[in-house]
């Protein structure tokens, strides 16, 4: 008796029918033998949006996979910042008036990774300096009352 036999046996005894073990044969089913070991396209066409001295909104086309994109890490000057599920991230408490080079890289739930992304440069504008506020005028001193 081989194994597909024992199994089929076992299939039966729980109550699953021919149809069942059949799908289970078919190599739609075996997508978990066979290891992922290839990583996501590069991530591409890193672009900025909403701008401030503090923020912006980094986004870039969505990567693909032969089984499927689970995220994306962005980096900062080569540091990993953030990983998320979507192709455009808020980035805050940036520090004004500062230059930093932005990669992705897409990863699969397999852990394959890709190649990072060419880079994106960003400067972020200055503080605006506000105006010193409004000295108030002097109020003139009391005139005193004439004596009579």
């Amino acid at each position: 008796m081989n194994l597909r036999q024992i199994l089929l046996g076992i299939a039966i005894s729980l109550g699953l029918t021919l149809a069942t073990v059949s799908h289970a044969q078919s190599p739609w089913w075996r997508w978990w033998l066979a290891p992922d070991t290839t990583a996501p396209t590069t991530p591409s066409g890193l672009s900025v949006s909403a701008v401030t001295p503090t923020t912006l909104t980094l986004s870039w086309s969505a990567a693909t996979d032969d089984v499927g994109v689970t995220g994306y890490r962005v980096y900062v000057n080569g540091t990993l910042l953030l990983s998320s599920s979507s192709t455009s991230v808020q980035i805050t408490d940036l520090t004004p008036a500062f230059t930093r080079s932005f990669t992705v890289s897409a990863f699969d739930a397999a852990r394959n990774v890709s190649a990072p992304s060419a880079p994106l440069s960003v400067t972020t504008p200055a503080l605006l300096a506000r105006a010193p506020a409004p000295v108030p005028a002097p109020v003139p001193a009391p005139v005193p009352a004439p004596v009579l």
